[in-house]
């Protein structure tokens, strides 16, 4: 009904429907992909993958203009429609429209119903990549955004995922997810609806495996006017999320409304009072287990408050945490801000007024290096000081990582003239210290990448001092991006992918290298990879635990471990107090033991030698007494 093109190609039981490399435009209307069975596939660089049945419905590489792919019929493809882009082209429009995906048969499956990932390139114009209207059911997940920076449009669209009861191609703890946004900065996630076609979860486990709308590591994201139900998890916010707005959203008839996971920072949801712009976030919640809940993070009530109007179905009341975190508190100066008035924002009265960021509602561009600049109105430079000077205790959990992506935010505002702190202010002092810093050089390449200035990014990257591995890797990820973007035929080595490979496989929240390292494996398997993003073990692993004195220790324990940072050999040297023996051990970022060493001495030292280790950062953990008394890290530099 309404479908203006009702005659198109009909595909059936193909590897690919639609396969578009290189392609300056390209127009899929009205076609129809369907199966009744959909083939498992073996492991990527098994050849045989080329044979199997319904992979990919619509599959776009490496495009450089125009396309819409829209009023598309998709039934059983394992990816309904993938899109990366690597173009020089700032005003290319990627519109995906009106298309309905769905794998209803007890043999057919979709892992991954609409996927559109950028590597490297220039940044799109705000609104030019559109995901629109489409009518998804019965899918493993929804729709996924990873590293497009710049302002992809998600509206409109009507998501259910598939319950837990079919497992064909997944496992029965396979997070689904209707809508994910990974390392796409000013996405806007706007008037989707989103759903479980089974029933509602009734456990804090269960509920991690259906999620609504799932944000990670994207600063100056708008989600807003969303309404989730029937999920396990409503809304879920991780990592580095910055400056972001969390409005008007309706979550009902679900196990947890809000989730805010591992080191998650939004910044606050309104304001104390009316000031010509709304300060009510309006968010409700009503018939949950959970209004909100807190997970690996430890400032949610000073760094992303929630400003709404006291009483009704707009105040969460059923507020958690898994400890040490701390859950969201009612009162003054925590993170729940009753208000007696105030002026919410709404939906039915246009952008202009609901996000307050210009005439149009959106951010503008810059024109020059189409960056985003952040809103003045929106923008609160004591929240962005406060982000730019947290250190290390700061973050519960990924603390390096939280403190290098949140940083490096600040400091690309101030870069691109997003804000303009005053002279001798933190912030100015911030930016002038880390100029010629990793932050500084990194960032700088970035720039320069998305004006797609090959060479000024591999000189700014290649001159960045790098000395944490997250600084590392983010190098290291931006020289195989910057390949890709010269030659977009580049065959990558052997050595090459499996670097790649492994960063892929590392938790999404840490930082874009994992968006760039997945979207460049995809480009040289030629097919879409689902990663377990729950991340706990490796968050766990990561935690900085400060020491404790423990009961009936005759005097003080003391433990030194140094050098650190260290090329494999380190010493450490005890004491042990009144106890006569203890445990070192010695683990990797995903928590695998690699060595344990008995302490049987009192006092003294002890010579460890790693020289097999590869640069990058271990933990380790001393037990006295079976109790642990000290986690710490130590950084591999060779």
């Amino acid at each position: 009904s309404g479908n203006p093109y009702p005659k198109g190609n009909k595909f059936e039981d193909c590897n690919r429907g639609v396969y578009a490399i290189g392609c300056a435009n390209v127009y899929a209307k009205a076609n129809t992909f369907s199966a009744t069975a959909t083939s498992t596939v073996p492991p990527f660089g098994v050849d045989a993958y080329y044979y199997y049945k319904n992979q990919s419905a619509i599959w776009i590489n490496a495009q450089a203009d125009y396309f819409t792919l829209s009023y598309n019929y998709i039934q059983n493809f394992s990816s309904g429609i993938y899109s990366s882009h690597t173009t020089t082209n700032t005003t290319m429009r990627p519109h995906i429209v009106k298309n309905s995906i769905a794998a209803p048969s007890s043999t057919g499956f979709c892992k991954q119903a609409i996927q559109v990932v950028q590597v490297g390139g220039s940044n799109f114009i705000s609104g030019y990549v559109n995901i629109d209207n489409n009518s998804i059911a019965n899918v493993y997940n929804g729709i996924q955004a990873g590293g497009v920076a710049n302002g992809i449009w998600i509206k409109n669209n009507s998501v259910s995922v598939e319950p837990k009861t079919k497992l064909l191609g997944t496992t029965a703890t396979a997070i689904n997810t209707a809508i994910k946004v990974a390392n796409s900065n000013y996405a806007l996630v706007q008037a989707n609806s989103v759903t479980n076609g089974g029933a509602v979860p009734t456990t804090s486990t269960t509920a991690n495996y259906v999620t609504g709308i799932h944000v990670s590591g994207s600063a100056n994201t708008k989600v807003e006017c969303n309404n989730a139900y029937h999920t396990g998890r409503g809304f879920v916010f991780e990592g580095a999320c910055g400056n972001s707005s969390w409005k008007v959203n309706t979550m009902s008839d679900s196990y947890r409304g809000l989730e805010m996971r591992l080191a998650a920072v939004i910044n606050n949801q309104g304001a104390a009072t009316y000031t010509g712009t709304p300060n009510l976030s309006a968010n409700t919640w009503s018939t949950l287990t959970q209004h909100t809940f807190v997970l690996g993070t430890t400032n949610v009530n000073t760094m992303s408050r929630l400003y709404l109007l006291s009483g009704g179905n707009t105040q969460p009341t059923l507020n958690f945490a898994v400890s040490p975190s701390i859950s969201y508190t009612t009162g003054t100066g925590n993170g729940i801000q009753n208000l007696s008035s105030g002026t919410s924002y709404t939906c039915n009265v246009g952008n202009a007024q609901r996000l307050a960021n210009g005439s149009n509602g959106n951010n503008t561009n810059s024109g020059a290096n189409n960056q985003k600049k952040a809103g003045a109105s929106t923008d609160s430079l004591t929240e962005l000081t406060n982000l730019a000077m947290a250190n290390e205790d700061s973050y519960e959990v990924f603390a390096d990582e939280m403190m290098y992506q949140n940083k490096q935010f600040v400091y690309q505002l101030i870069a691109q003239d997003s804000i303009s702190p005053s002279k001798n202010s933190t912030l100015s002092t911030f930016y002038n210290s880390n100029q010629n810093m990793a932050i500084g050089k990194l960032t700088e390449a970035q720039i320069a990448m998305s004006n797609f200035d090959i060479s000024g990014a591999s000189a700014a990257n290649n001159s960045a001092p790098v000395s944490i591995a997250i600084e590392q890797k983010q190098q290291r990820a931006n020289t195989l991006v910057l390949k890709y973007m010269n030659d977009r035929n580049y065959v990558f080595t052997d050595a090459e992918k499996t670097e790649l490979k492994n960063m892929a496989n590392e938790c999404e929240v840490k930082g874009d290298y994992v968006t760039h390292a997945r979207n460049l494996v995809d480009v040289f398997t030629h097919t879409t990879i689902l990663y377990d993003d729950d991340c706990l073990a490796e968050a766990n692993a990561s935690r900085k635990i400060k020491p404790v004195t423990l009961s009936g220790v005759e005097g003080q324990t003391s433990f030194n471990l140094f050098p650190n940072p260290n090329n494999g050999t380190m010493q450490l040297d005890y004491k042990l107090g009144s106890y006569s023996n203890a445990k070192f051990s010695l683990f990797d970022i995903t928590g695998k033991l690699l060595q344990s060493i008995n302490i049987e001495t009192k006092e003294g030292s002890l010579y460890i030698n790693e020289q097999n280790l590869k640069n990058g950062v271990y933990f380790y953990t001393i037990l006295v007494g079976e109790k642990n008394i000290k986690t710490d890290k130590i950084v591999i530099i060779k």
